[in-house]
This record gives C-alpha cells, sequence and structure tokens, in this order.
C-alpha cells in the first residue's frame, strides 16, 4: 500500500514511476502504463520528481492541472484500451494528495469529475 506521508522514502524502480507532468501529461506515461499493465502492474506517481539522491518529490500540480490531466487520461485510455486495476496512474497535487482511481471505472464511463 503507498503511503503519501511517506513519499520521501520511496524510489523508483520496476513498480514505482515518477512523472513530472509539467505542462500535462508526459508522452512516456504510454510507455510505462503499457509496461505495468503487461507485468504485475505498478504505480504511476504524477506530479512527482526523482531527485539526483532518488527521493521523490512533489512538483506542484494546481487543481486545475489535475483535472485537465485526468480527463486526457481518461480520455486517451477510452481510445487504446480498457485501464486495469494494475496499471492506473495516481496524481499528486499542489497540496502533496494523492488522487488514485479505486474501484477501476468502466474506460467508456470515465471518471467522474
Amino acid at each position: 500500500m503507498f503511503d503519501i506521508k511517506q513519499l520521501d522514502t520511496y524510489r523508483e524502480d520496476n513498480r514505482l514511476e515518477a512523472k513530472k507532468a509539467r505542462g500535462g501529461l508526459p508522452h512516456s506515461l504510454w510507455e510505462t502504463y503499457s509496461a505495468f499493465a503487461n507485468t504485475d502492474g505498478g504505480l504511476i506517481l504524477i506530479g512527482a520528481n526523482e531527485q539526483q539522491d532518488g527521493t521523490l518529490i512533489p512538483t506542484g500540480l494546481t487543481e486545475e492541472e489535475v483535472r485537465k490531466m485526468k480527463k486526457q487520461f481518461w480520455r486517451k485510455s477510452a481510445t487504446t484500451s480498457s485501464p486495469t486495476k494494475k496499471s492506473i496512474p495516481s496524481i499528486l497535487t499542489a497540496r502533496s494528495s494523492l488522487w488514485s482511481t479505486s474501484p477501476v471505472p468502466s474506460a467508456s464511463a470515465g471518471p467522474s469529475t
């Protein structure tokens, strides 16, 4: 289980990937999403930056940026594949709270915003 209060203790590995996401969902998100969906799954943290020492820190996404990325994620995932529970990204907001989807909605329904 991921605990946002322990963010600075986590490191990227084969089950955890951090994406800065300043300016929208990064194109590399979909490569990671696919890799996690085709393996044992993992956690994609959108709005986290890996520092040189390997620690992760929030990038300070605004609520508006998070709202837009949620819509962008569901729109894109609905046209490419059905998201699986093991590959849904999580988004860190400026307040360092964690957005995640559970239970996983159908791709056609999308998230409620």
